[in-house]
């Protein structure tokens, strides 16, 4: 991208993701989806940005965009179009479910694979205070186990 938010040059994936997001903004061409105008625009002002962004019938898509150190011509913007990774929809989920800060802090132990006895450990709590917010975390995602928990965090990435 141009320092004016002209496309400058793309590939395939790109090619892909502006038809998409054209199509679902019900644009031209040649108009610049909202998204990409809002990532470049931020990456202008604070050199990188990223954007989460959820399409209907497509998984959540992850927009990056960085400032070029170029002294050819300044001010070129690099644009990236990822699939979302957990910990880019893990926020969503939980502000989704209401999880406290603990509980947050819980959930992530939980999805890097740590017992409850290592929870404790490193959150500096008692097992059974762990086992007390589980059973919340479990009522406020309508899930029954670590397992279904996990697989509700990972799943939540594919819709």
């Amino acid at each position: 991208m141009s320092r004016t938010l002209g496309i400058i040059s793309h590939n395939q994936t790109a090619r892909k993701w502006l038809t998409v997001l054209r199509k679902w903004e019900k644009t031209d061409s040649e108009t610049l989806p909202r998204p990409i105008r809002a990532v470049c625009t931020n990456a202008l002002e604070n050199s990188t940005a990223k954007v989460l962004i959820t399409i209907p019938d497509h998984p959540y898509l992850l927009l990056k965009a960085s400032l070029l150190k170029s002294t050819a011509e300044p001010g070129q913007i690099a644009v990236s179009f990822e699939p979302a990774a957990p910990p880019d929809t893990m926020p969503l989920l939980i502000d989704a479910c209401g999880l406290t800060e603990r509980e947050t802090d819980i959930t992530d132990r939980i999805i890097r694979g740590l017992s409850t006895k290592e929870i404790a450990e490193d959150l500096h709590i008692s097992a059974y205070t762990v086992q007390d917010h589980l059973k919340s975390i479990f009522a406020k995602t309508e899930t029954g186990s670590r397992r279904e928990l996990m697989w509700k965090m990972l799943s939540y990435v594919l819709e």
